[in-house]
């Protein structure tokens, strides 16, 4: 959104500080990463997991409820190693990983020095209100933290500043 001249009163002071301003925002909002269960995550095989008749792997509640167990764990079982590599029998991507949310804003202030000179401040914050989005759980039968979300996927709020000359 851009403002131009909104302010066009007699007061020098006040068209120089409502007028040039300019805000701009990102928001990201994406449903979960897809993932499978494997059951081990070699550079040769990644074999997905046998599933256990049954059960249900979908676990309910808040992402922060479950960092320990996203996911049912005790619904998959290591396919077993045969001449065709122990496959599984799972499908592929069954599970959806947290959801993703981000919002970045910047706000512009101009500064006409000259007619074809201007000064340009900006200030930008990105993940403006802080918002945490976790990484996919760990997919893997064999590791001790199957299940668990051990990673955020986006950094904490960053602010900066930036004045630049447009001549």
């Amino acid at each position: 959104m851009c403002s131009s001249d909104l302010y066009k009163g007699a007061s020098g002071f006040a068209r120089q500080a409502m007028n040039g301003w300019e805000l701009a925002s990102i928001v990201t909002l994406q449903s979960g990463t897809p993932f499978s269960v494997l059951t081990n995550d070699t550079a040769f095989v990644q074999a997905r997991a046998d599933d256990v008749p049954g059960c249900n792997p979908a676990e309910s509640g808040s992402v922060r409820s479950r960092l320990q167990e996203y996911f049912n764990t005790a619904c998959f079982a290591p396919a077993p190693a045969t001449a065709a590599g122990g496959f599984g029998n799972t499908a592929r991507n069954i599970l959806g990983g947290p959801n993703q949310e981000n919002v970045d804003i910047s706000i512009i202030k101009y500064f006409p020095i000259t007619e074809r000179m201007k000064l340009e401040f900006r200030s930008e914050f990105f993940n403006a209100f802080n918002l945490v989005s976790f990484q996919n759980p760990i997919n893997v039968l064999a590791s001790s933290a199957v299940g668990q979300i051990v990673e955020t996927s986006t950094g904490p709020r960053v602010i900066q500043f930036a004045l630049k000359l447009n001549f």
